[in-house]
């Protein structure tokens, strides 16, 4: 765009003869086409992750250098524009999957070179509370179901009961991710993630539980779907 709007620029304000205007020509074609080479060579060095959110407001960019296997989360600003942010704690493998658990929350399952499993999470909002910062596992305090799945948060850690399987983590597993979101990490490798839904309010500064609803994901590279849980008691 900036070699195109000079030979536009020069063009209309001087008086050029036909040499030089084919000659700045062929050197304006010649910039353009080395310009799109280098494109294709960094594209084919790094792998892109984009996915926009469903509400379309926002863009989750995950960068991967296919030659060190680190990937890197991007966060936009201004529009089209962003910048790194994060690299993934573990080097990858070049598979990830996106599940997008609310309109500021986005999942990423990926392998590790190692081949474990793990998940980052893209948080782009808050359950503001006029707290500068709200820790997941204290605010969902209480039990939590829907169908043939449970999720208890106590002093002690989270639970999980899942078709019957019965999964304790205790504080140090859990993986907060900005204030919306958590992962439950077990043997090095992520086994669930629990989100805030956009309904959600922890009603920490009254006599009240908890309202609203909470979002469970299963860590896994299979096609899988998240699933809201209710608030039963504390």
């Amino acid at each position: 765009m900036i070699i195109v709007s000079i030979v536009l620029s020069v063009s209309l304000l001087l008086t050029v003869s036909r040499k030089w205007k084919v000659i700045v020509g062929s050197m304006t074609v010649v910039l353009i086409l080395l310009h799109v080479g280098l494109a294709i060579n960094s594209s084919y060095k790094t792998k892109h992750v984009l996915s926009i959110s469903p509400d379309l407001k926002h863009v989750l960019v995950i960068k991967e250098n296919r030659e060190t296997s680190v990937a890197t989360h991007y966060r936009t600003y201004y529009g089209i524009f962003a910048r790194p942010k994060e690299s993934l704690p573990f080097k990858t493998n070049g598979n990830f999957k996106v599940k997008w658990l609310e309109n500021d929350i986005a999942a990423v399952t990926y392998k590790a070179a190692n081949n474990t499993i793990h998940q980052f999470i893209g948080t782009y909002g808050d359950r503001d509370e006029g707290y500068s910062y709200s820790y997941v596992g204290p605010s969902i305090h209480g039990e939590w179901k829907a169908d043939k799945i449970k999720v208890i948060s106590a002093s002690e850690g989270i639970t999980v009961y899942s078709n019957g399987i019965f999964e304790r983590y205790d504080w140090d597993q859990v993986v907060q991710f900005g204030t919306i979101a958590v992962v439950l990490v077990g043997n090095n490798e992520a086994k669930w993630t629990i989100a805030l839904n956009e309904s959600f309010k922890s009603n920490s500064n009254e006599s009240r539980p908890p309202s609203g609803e909470i979002t469970i994901y299963k860590a896994t590279m299979d096609k899988n779907e998240p699933i809201e849980l209710q608030y039963i008691s504390s």
